[in-house]
């Protein structure tokens, strides 16, 4: 039996992202709901929102910098009340949310005032309760919800393996030249982990922002594509750790990542729990050839108390981004 998705997300900023959607579902043999195809009905139109949500097995939120049309009895968005059905319901839940940062936003399609207060709220709810994905254009949510789907729904039009390695090639190489434009879009990568993964620094979760203290970092080697590039490691976060310890093991795996760019330089992308200090010699500044050690043994006793080596040994501490500690639970009785 199909499988039926329901579209929710206000219209007239979003006509083009929704209409590149609807060609995308249509691939995957699945019935498509939403307000394109409601047309004129007897129900109210909050009636209408809810049958549809209803009759699907997939709820697909959008939002962007609209809080839409408001249902007058509950004073909510149409697309709050669609979701809330949709939770109510337990229906598979996937919510993209406007990168506000990186995208381009009509004003004209952003709210103000108490529109904007209640849209932000319903916003940060749907962070707390979601594992949120976020979006700048129609491509960028088209191919983050393409690999989502691919997990959920069988592709009844599968794309060749050649044009899927090509269009990720495209991608990393405009990543190289415009990693502001294309951070955080997704790629289909054939990997293989390279040495022991490593805690995240401090500094560089704080940049990224990726939790403290949940987050690793390894090396891997690129597999496919096979092309030259300069990124040399793997953020893995808390819900993605099982992930590399089942495949660590030199094991080549495909995967879906996130191209990460930050503008600002990450010192060192390994935590450290405790001080640490490194010798090393430098030139001293104050060396005098004439002074070699030779030469001063022949004068005055006193004379040695003014020998400079050529090169002297400065120490630096590293500072460690915090600790690990044992909290004592109980003696084990034998």
């Amino acid at each position: 039996m199909k499988k039926s998705v329901f579209i929710s997300s206000t219209y007239v900023d979003l006509k083009e992202y929704r209409k590149e959607i609807w060609q995308l579902l249509s691939k995957y043999g699945v019935n498509v709901l939403g307000m394109e195809q409601f047309g004129a009905r007897k129900e109210t139109p909050l009636e209408t929102c809810i049958n549809e949500v209803k009759r699907s097995d997939i709820y697909i939120g959008i939002i962007s910098q609209r809080l839409g049309s408001l249902e007058p009895t509950s004073g909510k968005s149409y697309t709050q009340l669609e979701y809330e059905k949709a939770i109510e319901l337990d229906k598979e839940i996937l919510i993209y949310l406007i990168d506000e940062e990186n995208a381009l936003i009509h004003p004209v399609h952003s709210e103000h005032g108490e529109n904007y207060k209640q849209l932000n709220n319903f916003k940060q709810m749907l962070k707390e309760k979601h594992t949120v994905d976020f979006y700048r254009d129609p491509k960028d949510i088209v191919d983050k919800l393409k690999n989502r789907l691919s997990d959920i729904l069988i592709d009844t039009q599968p794309e060749d393996n050649n044009q899927k390695v090509k269009a990720t090639t495209h991608l990393i190489e405009k990543f190289h030249l415009l990693p502001k434009k294309f951070n955080n879009r997704e790629v289909r990568l054939k990997i293989k982990f390279l040495d022991d993964a490593f805690p995240l620094s401090k500094q560089a979760c704080n940049l990224l922002g990726y939790t403290f203290g949940e987050t690793l970092c390894s090396s891997f080697e690129l597999i496919e594509p096979s092309i030259d590039s300069e990124i040399k490691h793997i953020i893995i976060s808390e819900d993605a750790t099982d992930i590399y310890f089942d495949n660590k093991e030199n094991q080549e795996i495909e995967i879906i990542a996130r191209l990460l760019f930050s503008s600002e330089r990450i010192n060192r992308l390994k935590a450290i729990f405790s001080d640490k200090e490194y010798s090393y010699k430098v030139k001293n500044p104050d060396y005098n050839p004439n002074n070699d050690m030779h030469k001063l043994l022949n004068r005055n006793y006193s004379d040695l108390f003014s020998y400079n080596p050529e090169y002297i040994t400065e120490t630096e501490t590293i500072k460690s981004d915090s600790m690990l500690l044992l909290s004592l639970s109980r003696k084990v009785e034998v």
